[in-house]
């Protein structure tokens, strides 16, 4: 699973392409509605941000995260 997009929700602007397309470690990332969204790269770097407000299965491939600025696709 990768980040292939990251939009800031206010101005609709793709942010943050440092972090697009690199494998995440899917055992390690938290994606959990009312806390931070935690994302652990395979390579072992990680990040946490804003709070996770939705998550949405967008097909059996990708995902659509929520969280307070920004939305996120992951697939």
């Amino acid at each position: 699973m990768q980040i292939i997009s990251i939009k800031n929700k206010h101005a609709n602007n793709e942010v943050c392409p440092q972090y697009l397309y690199k494998e995440l470690d899917t055992n390690k990332t938290e994606l959990i509605v009312g806390k931070p969204l935690l994302i652990i790269f395979k390579g072992g770097s990680f990040f946490s941000h804003e709070n996770i407000i939705n998550t949405e299965c967008l097909n059996d491939k990708s995902i659509r995260v929520e969280t307070t600025n920004k939305t996120w696709i992951l697939i």
